[in-house]
């Protein structure tokens, strides 16, 4: 009889385990970094502007994010921009509605 330790297939290597990328909470922002973002994104009218041609349209969205993700540099992705910047306008019209009240 065979234990089952000796049948159970061998686990990958570490370095072949595939792993989530961090949190975005988890990724650090170095105030110069979130400048670049924000002079990044002003170049690509097609993540905020609705009158935009390409606001809206996947293809496009996902193109501007790699864009920016290059300009801001530091090893940052598309998606850790995108959450970022999602981030930040949260934080800036809660700031807003707050003040105005």
């Amino acid at each position: 009889r065979q234990s089952m330790r000796a049948t159970a297939p061998a686990r990958s290597p570490p370095s072949l385990r595939t792993t989530m990328p961090p949190f975005p909470s988890d990724v650090q922002w170095f105030p110069a970094e979130i400048r670049r973002l924000i002079v990044a994104i002003k170049k690509h009218e097609a993540l905020y502007n609705p009158r935009h041609d390409g606001f809206g349209l996947r293809d496009t969205q996902n193109k501007s994010w790699k864009a920016v993700a290059t300009l801001v540099g530091g090893g940052k992705t598309d998606i850790q921009c995108r959450d970022k910047w999602n981030c930040l306008r949260g934080t800036y019209r809660r700031h807003v509605r707050t003040e105005a009240t």
